[in-house]
């Protein structure tokens, strides 16, 4: 992830003489992508442009905040997220930033 200036990128690559496997959490490696978006109307509206290209989503709140679920063509797991950060989360966000 590179940024400044208020821009942000992520950079991914493809690498051709890979092992081609379909994707797993369950393996060592990549989980998921989780990617912020500003407010509940930005993931609303994502939520209707995936429906719109009958990408199946899941729209669902937890102590992280509001989030969007659904796979990408190679099956890998992304979330967009509105972080609502409340005590627990400050103080689990505050531990990271410090290891």
């Amino acid at each position: 992830m590179i940024g400044g200036a208020g821009l942000s990128a992520l950079i991914l690559t493809t690498h051709e003489d890979g092992i081609a496997a379909p994707f797993s959490e369950f393996r060592p490696g990549l989980d998921h992508v989780s990617l912020a978006v500003p407010d509940l109307a930005s993931l609303e509206e994502w939520r209707a442009r995936l429906t719109e290209q009958g990408v199946g989503s899941d729209l669902r709140w937890s102590e992280w905040g509001h989030h969007l679920n659904f796979r990408d063509p190679d099956n890998i797991a992304v979330e967009l997220v509105v972080v609502e950060p409340d005590a627990e989360v400050q103080q689990v966000l505050g531990r990271a930033a410090r290891t």
